[in-house]
C-alpha cells in the first residue's frame, strides 16, 4: 500500500510544481509537499484549502523511498486516502491554473 501512497505523493509533487512554474513563482528542488503548496499560495491563498492533504501525502515519499529499519504497514483504507487527497490536490491545482490567460507572445 505505500507504493500507492507514493504514487499520489509524486502526483501532487509534479501538479503543484506545474502550477509554481505556470506563474513564474520562486521554484526549490525539494519533494516537501507543504513547502511547495506555501509557495503556490503566495498566488493563491485559497489553495491553503489543501494543506492537510499535502501534509497526508508528504509522510509517503520519505517512507516509500528511503525505508526505514522499523516496520510500517499501511493498509487499504490508507491507499483510498491517498488517493483521494491526492485528486483533491490535482483538482484544486487544475481550477486555479484555468485562470490562468495565456501570456502574448
Amino acid at each position: 500500500m505505500a507504493k500507492q501512497g507514493r504514487r499520489g505523493h509524486q502526483a501532487a509533487e509534479k501538479y503543484l510544481k506545474a502550477y509554481i512554474v505556470a506563474y513564474d513563482l520562486d521554484f526549490v528542488k525539494i519533494h516537501d509537499l507543504p513547502v511547495l503548496l506555501k509557495t503556490c499560495i503566495q498566488q493563491d491563498p485559497g489553495l491553503q484549502e489543501i494543506f492537510e492533504e499535502c501534509k497526508f501525502l508528504n509522510r509517503y515519499y520519505i517512507e516509500a523511498r528511503y525505508p526505514v529499519h522499523w516496520p510500517t504497514s499501511y493498509h487499504k483504507e490508507e491507499a483510498q486516502k491517498a488517493k483521494l487527497a491526492a485528486e483533491r490536490i490535482r483538482g484544486k491545482i487544475r481550477t486555479s491554473l484555468i485562470s490562468l490567460s495565456p501570456s502574448d507572445p
